[in-house]
């Protein structure tokens, strides 16, 4: 309240009223004129309706003011001004005064720069031209980069508002054209787009108003580039191109994909006493012939969004393990988080595979520490995981096989992950690997688990026979075959608790994740070609813990398994 009232009378000492009547969600409107870095004083209204200053005042043209039926750069659809751009500048709501004024200094320059023509707005017109363009909340997603001239639109039923572009030919995105064509209800291919590539800058005029029809997109694309009027025009002669509702044009510019839907519906055809099936013979150099019905033909204009693997991973740095076989064993708590988090960092592109073994399935003690939910009750895991990979993540290649993996263990990947926390499995798969490691093979193994109530996390790497250690290794064993950790990490005891005929050790999600997060860290760095520290580790703060150390492991003089190799 009290940053409200010092906003309020510094903008009244400003000279601005506040209008008692307006404003929404608990904001206020305040009239006045803006007459800061020199400018001729303009009339605007600001609505403030954060009051924390977490959100910017939003500072609008008042109509009638000069500018206000100006197309311009930094001017939205509704008169408003973008005079910061999001989070370029934290307003400091301790400095309420400093605040406000820095935005009207801010919104004076900009009004300044439009007073002086300054040629720059059109460099800045065309970097945020994406939100001029679009006049629809939907969004088309090219998953090549649109190297094709000619694609199928496959819209998103649920969510109405997602359109992906795939290549009528299966093999160009097998993954996605698989996804999107064979039997998944979520999505329907509706009609069909065609890509005009310019190597222009568009747009060419900052004042050009934005087409809303047929006839207004011709004469919009005549001035920004007459080479692809040209195109256009006779793309539009084509039985093609009307052949199915909402026909699509894409120009892909220097700096955007700028899409033009048509909205040829039914009731725009009987409104014109068309038939679908003569449609081309309007289009073409015919579209200039006074009174031809098709010119106004309305449009909806969207931006293509980049949906390449590229700008996919983008954010992630750099894609991990492309190409590359990855089998990971244990479809559990961590094995699902794990699975999860390779498929992200690119685990699975470019012909490459995530194999998942484990031979369970869902039960509802599962359901508050896995990443697959009450859909999949009583699916095998790995199976369901594959679907779910499939369904959120389709450039990833995923297979999911139920069965026991000792009976379908083999080292032909690039690297296998024991996810299963099991302790006599991973003794197996230890000496398993160590035989094949002897026979010259040199697929590493990455062990993750937990220890103790999920209270501890570790991963071990073990890619060689040389001086480093194996998973055997870490246990220390007593003449009358007990053994212990070497490196435990608290004398807590645990409580196991017995579920039917199983022995279930409790222990939060979190800790599954954490285990998983290490993992899959441990794993790109060994792509990455930094393997070291081989053994790593976390525990939950707040308890006292043994001293733990990520580090290369070191041979265990007298190992029952490594030290016969």
């Amino acid at each position: 309240m009290e940053v409200q009232i010092a906003i309020e009378r510094y903008l009244l000492r400003c000279g601005f009223t506040a209008d008692l009547k307006s404003g929404s969600e608990g904001g206020r409107v305040f009239r006045g004129v803006l007459d800061r870095a020199g400018i001729d004083p303009i009339m605007v209204l600001i609505w403030i309706y954060d009051w924390s200053l977490s959100k910017y005042p939003v500072i609008y043209l008042k109509e009638g003011e000069r500018y206000y039926n100006t197309v311009s750069a930094h001017i939205n659809w509704d008169r408003s001004l973008c005079y910061i751009a999001p989070g370029e500048v934290v307003l400091n709501a301790f400095a309420p005064e400093s605040a406000i004024e820095l935005c009207l200094e801010t919104a004076s320059r900009l009004i300044s720069r439009f007073d002086a023509c300054d040629p720059t707005l059109l460099t800045d017109y065309r970097d945020e031209f994406n939100a001029y363009w679009s006049n629809d909340r939907s969004r088309i997603y090219a998953v090549d980069g649109l190297v094709k001239s000619h694609y199928h639109l496959h819209i998103d039923n649920v969510k109405e508002r997602g359109v992906w572009l795939v290549s009528p030919n299966r093999k160009e995105h097998n993954h996605l054209y698989e996804y999107f064509s064979n039997g998944n209800e979520c999505f329907t291919a509706f009609s069909g787009a065609f890509v005009i590539t310019s190597e222009e800058n568009w747009p060419k005029d900052i004042k050009l108003p934005l087409p809303e029809n047929l006839k207004e997109f011709l004469e919009w694309v005549r001035i920004n580039s007459p080479k692809s009027l040209l195109s256009l025009v006779r793309l539009l002669s084509l039985s093609i191109f009307w052949e199915r509702a909402y026909p699509t044009v894409i120009f892909k510019t220097q700096n955007h994909s700028l899409a033009a839907i048509f909205k040829l519906d039914m009731e725009f055809i009987e409104s014109k006493k068309l038939t679908v099936g003569s449609l081309h013979a309007l289009g073409g150099f015919r579209l200039y012939v006074d009174g031809n019905p098709l010119v106004k033909l309305p449009m909806i204009r969207c931006n293509v969004e980049d949906a390449s693997v590229d700008a996919v991973y983008a954010r992630n740095g750099s894609p991990s393990f492309q190409g590359k076989n990855i089998l990971v064993i244990g479809a559990g708590s961590i094995g699902g988080f794990l699975v999860e988090s390779l498929a992200m960092v690119g685990a699975g592109l470019e012909e490459g595979c995530i194999t998942i073994i484990d031979e369970d399935y869902l039960e509802i003690g599962n359901l508050t520490r896995h990443v697959l939910g009450v859909d999949d009750l009583n699916r095998y895991k790995s199976e369901a995981l594959q679907e779910k990979i499939e369904r959120e993540m389709p450039y990833t290649g995923i297979n999911g096989i139920v069965g026991d993996a000792q009976q379908n263990l083999n080292f032909e990947y690039d690297m296998i992950i024991d996810a299963t926390g099991q302790e006599a499995f991973s003794r197996w798969l230890n000496r398993e690997h160590l035989s094949h490691l002897m026979k010259g093979g040199n697929t590493p193994i990455l062990y993750a688990w937990l220890e103790g109530e999920g209270t501890a996390w570790r991963t071990l790497l073990v890619d060689s026979l040389d001086d480093h250690a194996c998973w055997e290794c870490l246990y220390i064993h007593g003449k009358d075959g007990d053994r212990a950790l070497r490196f435990p990490h608290s004398n807590e005891p645990v409580n196991y608790r017995h579920v039917g005929c199983k022995t279930i050790v409790p222990y939060a999600a979190t800790a599954a994740m954490q285990a998983a997060a290490l993992a899959c860290e441990a794993a790109v760095d060994w792509y990455q070609g930094q393997p070291s520290p081989r053994f790593r580790g976390g525990h939950r703060s707040g308890r006292v813990y043994e001293a733990f150390s990520n580090r290369d492991l070191e041979k265990q003089e007298g190992c029952l398994a490594c030290s016969k190799t």
